[in-house]
């Protein structure tokens, strides 16, 4: 037993160990055969070609169209290995396809892998000029097959193509660019093949131009996913191949297409009526950096180019992302008001239009469409490019690279329109056919003073909305909040600071995690300020600073102008002074008049002050904002010296004698310096990264600090302002709708007679609030607009951002309706008690609690107290029985016979009669029988319908006898009142 236990034990050791590791065999028992297929175009004779792997040699002379098959040893499978083959002419070699992808087994099970064949480059420039090519080629091994034999194991692969055509050398000029990300720029195709050895040359195909194809790229996280935003090729043939500038070409191209296509987006606005300057402004700086970075290039700096390629790719991003962002809104938003505005012109209609419903609905519609179309550009941009993108392919460049691929647009727009016209159609079919909503609205028309007080108190509401939204989006001047009025000469200074915030969003507030910091400017910042600013008369001064060692001492060299100390009361300092601190002084034991060496330079001391000078911002000026550092042992020294020293940082810029005219020009500058990104990590949490450029404008050591940030960010953080708006909106509302359900008092009485249940009291209510807020939303809307352009001209300020987007348009009526309902529901439950009081009503409100064959029960819905008992029975007894025959005899419940019966403390009443329903002829037998309980101190009046014909009669009519017996049941009320106020008569006669 023991022995047969050890035998399975070694068995299952071995299958197990067969299935961690199946290929157990040496490499040199392992063989792949892997068939060649070479095709040769332009060759008169055939080739010698020789394919080298590891040491190991094949040699063939072939012809076009020849299959020739290598076999060679390796450890394990991989997918891809590298070649050396080598042709005894001058080729051009290409292996095709470049990509395959293919579903092959392992692990035990099928997965799909992508399988890549390239050229690496040419091995050796002075061998193809020797009549040889070498090329280091990376192989597909594909294994299509594998065959176990007695000596190991052989893996057939699939055949490879190679093409070898007659090649020729051009000189060209080396060009590789690393963008910032997220950008990148990446070959996807090309026609050439460079030297190992030599990147100034390269192998070209005899009778073909110079070709080449890049792939701009970048990509976004949303929701965990990464998305594919720019997916933009750029292809290049170049005619003159003569000392060909590959990078010349390459950024020609990629700037003229990145222009033409901003060009082709601002154009699309601009028909549609967005006569946005930013996105104009955005475009100038974009045309500005490409041509810096052309400059760049020129001078050998490739530094530079990277740099004012990848900001202004930052310009073209912002453009692309920000009519997106009003291209994909309007499609979340357009939904909302088309339901809003279906919804409307039904209430309209029905209240205006009654004998000529479909022609006021359709008039109501049409003309507020228009409307729209007139004052909301986002229902142009909906319009436009929901219908177009049907037609116009290029306009879906505007989306992620995964949504370009598809037909989402046309499709989206599609079920857009049918959702919404879905279920505005329910809520439009609902108002049509509600008596209730109906009777509401006509008692709306009866008070029309009151209808327009609220209607003009929600307007104000939802306007000062809009007037909100415009002020964030349309109304952000180019000063913005730098003073206008201060002419007096003014300093400000740029400081650079990285953004990286992430803002989590929760149901009721917002919180951002900063994790930004400041940063030094390079020296492809200064250069662009300079240029933007046109050598006018305000001058820019350095604050840039470095170490040096005196004495064994780290000695804070700070580089500036020197009109920006005179300033501070020292205005001899020139290009050959210095000033130093005291602690200096001591330390290389000098004093004022002497001289100092700083670098190859003798300086005169200047002044050697006591403590360091605070700039406007109360900063010491000898110290490093980046780190927040400073040093007591510095020199300040006249900026003409700062060439001469490494490592230079650079940590802010000063403008002095700033005038207005400059001052709106700096705004403007920072507006296209500042990049700002926001990444969505997932539905509550948004990264927002990229550069800002906040100024401080300082004078008497006033500080006012302005931050151009996300526009997101300012949107959203502003948003708890309109709460206080929507407070004092809702409670002018709830005092007018209370006025208002107070005046109809005997309306809602004769309601309640009719049968009418506090709900249906409660929406003939809401209803008319709903209505108000549904017109007061698009009111304020239109009016906030009117304000936002009458205030625009006014002022004369063009608007920097796109106007009003059309979310507030359904924000006014989204708030619009909140203030009008929340407004309504205080009036709503008073006015409702005052007519059919708290105490005599439950919850269930007299309705069926059960139905036998024979017999109905109703829910208690009185509370009578156990005092009132001799009341009740009299009005039972007096009054109950013929407030049943509802109809003047024609139909109702008619009493032939009443019973009081009394067991221990339960009282009941049992009226026998028939029933004769509305539309129904036939007399109907039946009993009511009304049990009176006692519980506690309370009485809980039971009533139970009783026939044995119960069952045929409908159950309108039934339902209507039900009413009938609440009703009647209800004038105790009226009847209790009248008693105690006979005997409070009869006792004060008596007295």
């Amino acid at each position: 037993m023991l022995l047969v236990n050890k035998k399975i034990s070694i068995f299952l050791f071995l299958i197990i160990f067969s299935f961690l590791f199946p290929n157990i065999y040496s490499s040199e028992n392992i063989v792949y055969v892997l068939p060649i297929r070479v095709k040769i175009d332009g060759f008169n004779e055939p080739l010698l070609i020789s394919i080298k792997y590891n040491n190991k040699i094949f040699r063939f002379d072939v012809s076009n169209g020849v299959i020739i098959e290598i076999n060679f040893t390796h450890g394990s499978y991989v997918y891809h290995q590298y070649f050396e083959i080598t042709v005894n002419k001058k080729a051009y070699i290409s292996v095709y396809p470049q990509e395959t992808i293919r579903k092959i087994m392992m692990d035990r099970g099928y997965y799909r892998v992508s399988f890549v064949s390239r050229v690496i480059g040419c091995n050796s420039y002075q061998d193809f000029l020797n009549n040889k090519s070498s090329f280091t080629v990376l192989l597909p091994m594909i294994k299509i097959n594998e065959k176990i034999t007695s000596t190991g194991k052989i893996i057939y692969l699939d055949a490879v193509n190679i093409m070898l055509k007659p090649a020729r050398i051009i000189s060209v000029k080396p060009f590789s660019l690393k963008l910032d990300s997220p950008y990148k720029l990446t070959v996807i195709d090309r026609n050439w093949i460079q030297f190992s050895d030599r990147n100034d040359y390269l192998i070209l195909p005899y009778d073909e131009a110079f070709k080449i194809s890049y792939l701009l790229s970048s990509s976004y996280v949303s929701f965990s996913r990464r998305i594919d935003d720019i997916h933009l090729v750029i292809s290049i043939e170049a005619e003159k191949i003569d000392n060909l500038d590959i990078g010349r070409e390459i950024l020609y191209k990629l700037t003229n297409t990145l222009l033409s296509e901003l060009d082709q987006y601002i154009s699309i606005l601009k028909n549609i009526g967005i006569g946005s300057s930013i996105f104009d402004k955005k475009y100038s700086y974009a045309n500005i950096l490409f041509k810096q970075a052309l400059e760049s290039y020129q001078n050998g700096n490739l530094d530079g180019v990277r740099y004012f390629i990848s900001r202004g790719l930052d310009q073209y991003t912002f453009i692309r992302q920000d009519i997106r962002r009003m291209f994909l809104g309007s499609y979340i938003y357009f939904p909302i008001i088309l339901v809003s505005l279906i919804v409307f012109s039904t209430f309209v209609s029905r209240l205006f239009f009654e004998k000529y419903f479909k022609f006021g609905f359709l008039a109501t519609l049409l003309i507020i469409l228009i409307i729209l179309l007139i004052v909301s550009t986002e229902t142009r941009i909906f319009l436009f490019f929901g219908l177009a993108s049907f037609f116009e392919d290029n306009l879906r460049t505007l989306l992620p690279y995964e949504l370009q691929r598809s037909s989402l647009t046309s499709i989206t727009l599609v079920i857009v329109f049918l959702v919404s016209l879905v279920i505005s159609g329910l809520f439009a079919y609902f108002i049509v056919s509600s008596e209730k909503i109906h009777f509401s609205l006509l008692l709306l028309k009866r008070r029309k003073i009151r209808f327009f007080l609220v209607l003009i108190t929600i307007m104000v509401v939802t306007s000062g909305l809009s007037i909100h939204g415009s002020s964030m989006y349309g109304i952000i001047t180019e000063k913005l909040i730098i003073d206008e009025h201060d002419k007096a000469p003014n300093f400000l200074y740029l400081y650079k600071r990285s953004l990286y915030r992430i803002k989590i969003s929760t149901r009721t507030s917002y919180k951002v995690f900063e994790k930004s910091h400041l940063q030094y400017f390079n020296q492809y910042d200064i250069q662009l300020l300079k240029m933007l600013l046109d050598e006018s008369n305000t001058s820019i001064i350095i604050h840039a600073f470095t170490f040096l060692k005196i004495n064994d001492r780290n000695v804070f060299l700070l580089f500036t102008d020197p009109r920006y100390l005179a300033n501070f009361g020292i205005g001899s300092f020139c290009n050959e002074t210095v000033i130093i601190s005291k602690d200096l002084a001591q330390l290389m034991k000098i004093y004022e008049g002497g001289y100092i060496n700083v670098g190859k330079h003798r300086l005169k001391i200047l002044k050697i002050l006591d403590s360091p000078i605070t700039d406007y911002d109360l900063r010491i000026i000898t110290s490093d904002m980046v780190s927040n550092k400073s040093s007591n042992y510095f020199a300040i020294l006249p900026n003409k010296y700062v060439k001469e020293f490494n490592n230079v940082y650079v940590d802010k810029i000063l403008f002095f004698n700033v005038s207005e005219h400059i001052l709106s020009k700096i705004m403007e500058i920072r507006l296209g310096l500042s990049y700002i990104s926001k990444v969505t990590l997932s539905k509550e949490k948004t990264l927002i990264m990229g550069y800002d450029y906040p100024i401080i404008k300082g004078e008497n050591k006033v500080i006012i600090l302005e931050r151009f940030d996300d526009l997101g960010i300012i949107f959203i953080s502003d948003w708890y302002s309109q709460l206080i708006v929507l407070t004092i909106g809702f409670l002018i509302i709830s005092s007018n709708a209370l006025a208002s359900v107070y005046e109809r008092r005997r309306d809602l009485k004769i309601l309640t007679c009719t049968g009418a249940s506090p709900l249906d009291l409660f929406i003939n209510i809401i209803s008319e609030g709903i209505g108000i807020g549904i017109i007061g939303g698009l009111g304020g809307f239109v009016l906030g607009r009117i304000m936002n352009t009458m205030y625009t001209s006014l002022v004369g300020n063009k608007s920097l951002y796109p106007s009003i987007e059309l979310s507030y348009l359904a924000y006014s009526l989204v708030i619009a309706l909140l203030s009008s309902i929340i407004g309504y529901l205080i009036p709503a439950r008073k006015g409702i008690l005052e007519v059919v009081p708290s105490k005599l009503l439950k919850r269930s409100s007299g309705k069926v609690a059960k139905v036998s064959k024979n017999e109905l029960l109703l829910d208690n819905f009185m509370r009578i107290s156990f005092h009132e008992m001799k009341v009740i029975k009299r009005f039972l007894h007096e009054v109950f029985p013929y407030k049943l025959e509802v109809g003047g005899g024609n139909w109702g419940f008619f009493v032939k016979k009443i019973e009081k019966r009394n067991i221990d403390e339960t009282i009941s009443f049992e009226y026998y009669g028939s029933f004769k329903g509305l539309y129904v002829s036939n007399l109907v037998e039946l009993s009511i029988r009304v049990l009176l309980e006692k519980e506690k101190d309370k009485i809980n009046p039971k009533i139970t319908i009783y026939s044995k014909k119960l069952g045929s009669i409908p159950k309108g009519e039934l339902n209507r006898l039900v009413i009938y017996i609440r009703d009647a049941l209800m004038q105790y009320i009226d009847y209790k009142k009248q008693f105690y106020d006979k005997n409070r008569e009869e006792k004060q006669k008596n007295i």
